[in-house]
């Protein structure tokens, strides 16, 4: 890759997702030899040798399993309608994905920090990459491969039945998502990858935040009035005007995330003992609970007469 922004061509990122929605993530060399795109991908890495034989072979836009003929000593698949079918060794060379360059470069495009790493949610299927700010909320952004499938998002909706972003979170695709599917916990934004561009662009190296902003619902961040508090919804990012903190802590969280609530409804006051019950933690003190904290927390939670509660002016 160049310096800068990642730059990929429109026909080379369709090549690329075709690929990405085989089972094994994988291009035959055969179906390669059909596109002059594959040199940009090989050239750039979004695509490697695959170090392994390619246990299936793409004929015509079908996938077929490949078996070992021992007596011709050569694969072969069966077609319904030309029965055993010998590939010559040469169609045998498959290309797999890099996702780790797929995925950073959707970092980079959506101007995402680099210091959290992709966590795998499925593996080789959903990965969470992190947060974003789109227009004037902050969201998780995944990327979900093969979402044409229903059984893939029936795998989808289970493993973000325990994913405390689900309600704020975009999930790209490497195609359209099926409509036979499960509907997903939390009601997600699902968007292609190639529609983060504009339709005009050929060449694809930055995404426009504004026109993502529109799409998902979210007004620009100079039309939107501005809230002097805003957290995630699990509690882990807190921003109070123009400071951020972070909780890494489940118990913390929560209580992070209950305070929160409480402000927002205009009763930031609230028991201490209740706030802990409510979070299920087993300290008896806000600063056993923070115990360990590396965040300055006693700079965002104020206490005192039995209650505690956001510090929420501006320092």
């Amino acid at each position: 890759m160049t310096a800068g922004q990642p730059r990929i061509s429109r026909a080379a990122l369709a090549l690329l997702l075709r690929a990405a929605g085989h089972p094994k993530a994988i291009l035959n060399a055969a179906v390669a030899e059909d596109f002059p795109e594959i040199g940009e991908l090989l050239a750039n890495q979004w695509l490697v040798p695959s170090g392994n034989r390619a246990g299936y072979i793409e004929v015509d836009g079908r996938d077929y399993e490949l078996e070992w003929d021992s007596e011709r000593k050569a694969y072969r698949y069966f077609s319904p309608s030309a029965g055993w079918v010998t590939v010559p060794p040469d169609q045998l060379k498959s290309y797999k994905v890099h996702f780790e360059q797929l995925l950073s470069a959707i970092r980079q495009w959506l101007d995402m920090p680099e210091r959290t790493q992709p966590e795998t949610l499925l593996p080789e299927l959903l990965w969470e990459l992190g947060e974003t700010w789109i227009g004037r909320r902050r969201m998780a952004v995944l990327f979900l491969r093969r979402a044409s499938l229903p059984e893939t998002l029936a795998s989808v909706r289970t493993a973000l039945l325990g994913y405390p972003r689900r309600g704020s979170c975009l999930i790209l695709t490497d195609t359209d998502s099926s409509r036979h599917g499960p509907a997903l916990p939390g009601d997600p934004i699902l968007l292609p990858l190639p529609d983060l561009f504009s339709p005009n662009r050929d060449v694809l190296d930055r995404v426009d935040m504004e026109t993502l902003a529109t799409f998902v619902g979210m007004p620009a961040q100079s039309t939107k009035e501005w809230t002097p508090v805003e957290c995630s919804e699990d509690g882990g990012y807190l921003r109070i005007h123009d400071r951020e903190y972070r909780f890494p802590g489940h118990t913390q969280k929560r209580i992070i995330r209950i305070l929160y609530e409480a402000w927002e409804r205009g009763e930031p006051r609230q028991r201490t003992a209740s706030v802990l019950e409510e979070a299920e933690s087993r300290s008896r003190t806000l600063s056993q609970a923070f115990s360990g904290c590396k965040e300055d927390w006693k700079s965002v939670i104020d206490y005192g007469g039995g209650y505690c509660w956001l510090i929420t002016e501006a320092a």
